[in-house]
């Protein structure tokens, strides 16, 4: 499975994208099977409220991601994609896909195909387009 969110670096100053070895993962497909779900409503929007002040600085909208991360941990220890030791970095993310039924229902969706057997644990975040994956980005940088 490609991860290109994980996978492409974009380097300073030059007009083509580098393609980092951790972009690529490969599981048996006969043990693997997927994780999917939804972000409430609530979350969503209060994920967009609490980020606003970012979003303006950047000239952007939100990018709402899922994160998955490789075994249990609470949000201290989830990191982004560049995230130094002892913090967890993802195994892989998912964006959140946003659609609205025939009866003007909205809901938020994320999947992850291709995962390994094994425990995990998923995180949020609604500024996805702050994450470098070569860099490591705090809330300091408007990554929450």
């Amino acid at each position: 499975e490609f991860d290109l969110r994980n996978g492409l670096a974009d380097p300073n100053g030059l007009d083509y994208m580098n393609m980092n070895s951790n972009a690529v993962s490969l599981v048996n497909a006969s043990e693997a099977g997927h994780i999917g779900g939804q972000v409430s409503e609530v979350q969503y929007q209060a994920c967009e409220a609490d980020s606003a002040a970012w979003n303006a600085i950047n000239n952007v909208p939100p990018v709402h991601a899922v994160y998955l991360y490789t075994g249990v941990m609470d949000r201290t220890t989830m990191g982004d994609m560049g995230a130094p030791e002892p913090l967890n970095t993802p195994v892989a993310a998912a964006n959140i896909n946003k659609s609205t039924d025939e009866q003007g229902n909205t809901t938020y969706d994320y999947e992850f195909g291709f995962v390994g057997p094994g425990t995990y644990t998923l995180g949020y975040t609604c500024t996805a387009y702050i994450d470098a994956p070569n860099t490591h980005e705090t809330s300091d940088d408007g990554f929450l």
